[in-house]
């Protein structure tokens, strides 16, 4: 198997895991606010890296002149992404949220254009609007109503075009770095934010003694652990390999697949039912996402 097909393999891989964690987060948040549940999942992430860095025969190889290069890329993910996320989704609907995450694929397109010139011919761009108005088409027909704010929307739109921008430039580095010294140093950075922000929350509160207290549930261990390991750490390296080998829009776009893997698994595991237009936009976002791989040009 070619560099490619196993880049495509690793960014399918990465949009099912995506897409099976909404479970998991919903869980999660049962026993623990956002930015408590951030820390952790990168606390164990971290963890992770460092027994993956302990036990493997590749050594992470990474310079402070490395580290400090790689580094600012963290804002665009997971930082902004999250932190805009999280203070977004407190004041805006979950359709609101998904029919804005559903432009990634297209702000992806446009910074990658403006930015590093990369190019998609028409048949693509075709495909890649029909993806994006399948997931639009899905989150209009559970109900919305528009009545979020301008804030909310703004700040759930930056969280967007900030993984779009990650996207973009961390392809533009990867040419210079492994997969896994930028998931690293993107880890680390994730770790020390959320972990710092968590902190002064609970400080500020008076109520450092919370910090742990989710690690009394064990539904929250469990879902903490897939959170951290499949859902950060694996799918960081998978995204990172992805973006080394394919277009930035192309990886973008896989990522409407964990929409169509998130209401699957929700029928399968919380017996949530399927609908017409349930059918109607995961046709769309499959077509969609095979007809732009399919019609890369040659």
């Amino acid at each position: 198997m070619n560099q490619t097909k196993k880049a495509y393999l690793a960014i399918t891989m990465q949009s099912i895991i995506i897409g099976l964690s909404f479970v998991s987060v919903k869980t999660a948040l049962k026993s623990a606010d956002s930015f408590n549940l951030l820390a952790h999942r990168f606390s164990i992430t971290l963890l992770c890296a460092l027994l993956f860095i302990l036990f493997s025969k590749n050594k992470l190889n990474l310079s402070l002149k490395d580290f400090f290069t790689i580094a600012p890329y963290s804002l665009g993910f997971p930082i902004f992404f999250f932190l805009f996320q999280t203070i977004g989704l407190t004041k805006i609907s979950a359709s609101e949220s998904g029919i804005i995450y559903a432009l990634s694929p297209i702000i992806t397109f446009l910074v990658a254009k403006i930015f590093i010139k990369e190019e998609n011919n028409k048949k693509q761009i075709f495909f890649m609007i029909l993806s994006v108005l399948g997931v639009i088409f899905i989150n209009l027909m559970k109900g919305i109503s528009f009545s979020s704010s301008l804030l909310a929307v703004i700040l759930t739109l930056i969280s967007a075009t900030s993984f779009s921008v990650y996207n973009v430039f961390l392809r533009k580095i990867s040419k210079n770095y492994k997969p896994f010294q930028i998931a690293f140093v993107v880890i680390v950075c994730g770790f020390l934010f959320f972990n710092i922000f968590s902190l002064l929350e609970h400080l500020k509160d008076k109520n450092l003694q919370n910090y742990f207290v989710a690690f009394k549930n064990i539904d929250f261990i469990v879902s903490i652990l897939f959170l951290s390991v499949a859902s950060s750490f694996i799918t960081i390296l998978l995204t990172t390999y992805a973006l080394s080998h394919l277009q930035s829009t192309t990886v973008s776009l896989f990522q409407n697949l964990s929409t169509v893997v998130s209401i699957l698994s929700a029928v399968v595991i919380l017996n949530e039912k399927l609908y017409y237009f349930h059918y109607a936009g995961i046709i769309a976002v499959i077509l969609g996402t095979i007809g732009f791989t399919l019609s890369k040009d040659k």
